[in-house]
Parts: C-alpha cells; structure tokens; sequence
C-alpha cells in the first residue's frame, strides 16, 4: 500500500511537473512573439520615418532648384534691362 501511495505522489508530481513546465514553455513563446511583433513594429516604424527623410530631402533639393532657377531669371532680366538702358 505505501507503495502504491509512493508512486501515486510521485505520478502526481510529475504531472504537476510537466504542467509547469508547459506553462513556463507557452509563457515564454509568447514573450517571444510579442517581442518580435515589437521588434517588426520598430523596423516598420524606422523605415517609415527614412522615407519621410527621404521625401523632405527631395522636396528641399527641389525647392533650392527652383530658387536657383528663379535667382538665375531674375539675373538675366536685369541683365537685359542693363543692356537695354545702355543701348539707349
């Protein structure tokens, strides 16, 4: 009888054992997924964030072209003018 009773506890434990261990187990992949969710959230987010730099920079080189542009124009005309004024 105490042997039975020896080996029932020990059954017991057991599976009390494998059952803590299946919840540390599940409890860990989920640590895991959630740090890799947060981890492709950040890369999305850096990439998203690159891109705008990207943007912004075009949009700044564009806008210095045309300022230069228009700075350029505008020489002209007055050089034209000059002439003008010269020729007179």
């Amino acid at each position: 009888m105490m042997m039975l009773m020896m080996m029932m506890m020990m059954m017991m434990m057991m599976m009390m054992m494998m059952m803590m261990m299946m919840v540390m187990m599940m409890m860990m992949m989920m640590m895991m997924m959630m740090m890799m969710m947060m981890m492709m959230m950040m890369m999305m987010m850096m990439m998203m964030m690159m891109i705008m730099m990207m943007m912004m920079m075009m949009m700044m080189m564009m806008m210095m072209m045309m300022m230069m542009m228009m700075m350029m124009m505008m020489m002209m005309m007055i050089k034209i003018q000059y002439q003008q004024i010269k020729y007179q």
